[in-house]
């Protein structure tokens, strides 16, 4: 999917020009800003972590703490001029839970942009000119959310979108996702004594978001609509000390009637190391792969002590397979620190 976007993105401006009817616009906000879900086969509607709130705005009041998050994907030389996406994103809550109010308010800020670099201008006469493209998106989310017992979550996000031509706006527009989050804790086996440590415990996780709604960009004065899509899936986290297995699958119905399936699974041990894997089923089944360490838990699994540093580094690599045989896959990177 992902290989298909990004040339459907670079075509976008000479094929928007002549199509008239069945096109989207706006390409450019399906691709995924999510190194974890990226690992997991895309599949983040159940997600609560590493910009999940892209795929479910419902999550984001579930956050445990605020985090700050950089994340890209320089793409394979095969894509002219180099062409680069990347995203950058701030989340906190005004309002944490307590004891005596269990609802959680939160709220986030999201950059999301890609380069075209500098292409040549394919005409007939050969004229030699360049142009480039930069599509661009800030995004606001916010959050409402019970925390204990069964948890669930309530968000809308408010996006600007633009795409630029030789740094003159074509088109622009605003977009509006919704999503929730459900989770449900269904038991806990606790060690003998009053030590109160979870020897193991499965909660599931199920989520629903509708994303890109709003009112059709102009491209070259004809109007399409935007990519609407909707999410649902559902989630299991499951923990058996020290490991934590959570496995995924996730529904997504496209604008254009298409249907994929994202399967994904991730196992973490010590809150420290997470090794993820996933498929994407579509026309062209993908499987993707991913890595994430944590500095905070690979300190306390390896001396038993207590990270005590104000900031916590997650470092996420993940791996999505070539479209077609042969072709090289996709690699994305992350920075997530965690205050």
């Amino acid at each position: 999917m992902f290989k298909y976007l990004i040339a459907a993105l670079l075509a976008a401006p000479s094929i928007l020009a002549q199509a008239k009817v069945g096109t989207t616009g706006a390409q450019f906000l399906e691709l995924p800003p999510s190194v974890r879900a990226v690992g997991m086969g895309d599949a983040g509607i159940t997600l609560t972590s590493d910009r999940a709130y892209y795929y479910n705005p419902g999550s984001l009041g579930l956050l445990d703490c605020p985090r700050i998050q950089i994340a890209g994907s320089p793409f394979p030389t095969e894509y002219p001029a180099g062409v680069d996406y990347y995203s950058m994103s701030i989340a906190g809550k005004l309002k944490k839970a307590t004891t005596g109010s269990p609802l959680s308010l939160a709220f986030a800020y999201h950059l999301v942009w890609l380069n075209s670099g500098e292409l040549v201008e394919q005409t007939y006469d050969g004229t030699g000119n360049t142009f480039s493209y930069k599509d661009y998106a800030h995004k606001v989310t916010a959050s409402l959310a019970h925390v204990g017992g069964v948890e669930y979550g309530f968000g809308v996000t408010v996006a600007y979108a633009c795409k630029k031509e030789n740094d003159r706006v074509i088109a622009d527009g605003v977009t509006y996702d919704y999503g929730m989050l459900v989770r449900v804790p269904l038991g806990r086996v606790f060690a003998p004594g009053d030590s109160g440590t979870i020897l193991n415990r499965c909660r599931i996780d199920v989520g629903f978001a509708v994303d890109n709604l709003g009112s059709a960009l102009t491209y070259f004065d004809h109007r399409y609509t935007l990519p609407v899509e909707r999410r649902s899936g559902i989630g299991v986290n499951i923990v058996f000390q020290p490991f934590t297995l959570y496995p995924v699958l996730q529904l997504v119905h496209h604008t254009n009637s298409l249907t994929r399936t994202h399967l994904g699974f991730e196992v973490e041990w010590k809150k420290a190391i997470s090794a993820r894997t996933g498929l994407i089923k579509d026309d062209n089944d993908r499987t993707t792969m991913g890595l994430t360490v944590k500095s905070g838990g690979l300190y306390e699994a390896l001396t038993g002590r207590e990270w005590r540093l104000p900031l916590d580094l997650n470092i996420s690599y993940a791996w999505v397979e070539g479209v077609m045989t042969g072709t090289p896959g996709m690699d994305f990177y992350g920075i997530e620190l965690n205050l």
